[in-house]
């Protein structure tokens, strides 16, 4: 990012190339709405690149990445800015396919693809601090250490969002059963 700030247009490139897939899967899951969470990641990025000399490096980039992230999607929810529609997932049934015709491999992927959009929606109804904790610990896999400093926090209470988020969780997801 240190280059990237200086204006190495290639840096910059190499950090969207290793990030943007997690910081795509993070806004999608934080807006329960692909579309408008593949918008905000590319509003991000444009932000990144638009504020880079203002960067500091007082700790890893991804964690200043995240709390970039957080805090412009927690800004666009309170705003109304960005209103999510539907989970936006590609499926098969919604193509036509004929459940006659489906191999056991397309079933197989239909199940996998039910039982994600069940959790994003799940995922969806839980409140916002508890999802955030459990989108950055489960979803982009970081440390406690570091969903603590996103979520601006101490460590015991990133564990207690996660603990809480995931029990919330799994009781909405018996509820949908």
């Amino acid at each position: 990012m240190l280059l990237a700030a200086a204006g190495a247009r290639g840096a910059f490139e190499e950090l969207v190339r290793r990030h943007a897939g997690r910081l795509f899967g993070f806004c999608v899951k934080h807006c329960a709405d692909r579309n408008v969470g593949e918008e905000m990641a590319q509003e991000l990025w444009l932000s990144v690149w638009a504020h880079r000399k203002e960067y500091r490096p007082e700790g890893k980039f991804v964690v200043w990445l995240f709390t970039l992230a957080r805090n412009r999607l927690r800004n666009a929810a309170r705003d109304g800015s960005r209103r999510p529609g539907s989970l936006a997932f590609d499926d098969a049934a919604q193509e036509g396919l004929d459940p006659k015709d489906l191999s056991p491999n397309d079933l197989d992927r239909l199940i996998a693809h039910e039982r994600q959009v069940r959790v994003a929606r799940a995922l969806a109804s839980v409140p916002q601090n508890l999802r955030e904790a459990v989108v950055l610990r489960f979803g982009e896999e970081l440390p406690y250490e570091d969903v603590a400093r996103i979520l601006d926090t101490n460590e015991s209470t990133a564990r207690s969002r996660v603990f809480h988020g995931l029990r919330e969780l799994r009781r909405r997801l018996r509820g949908e059963s």
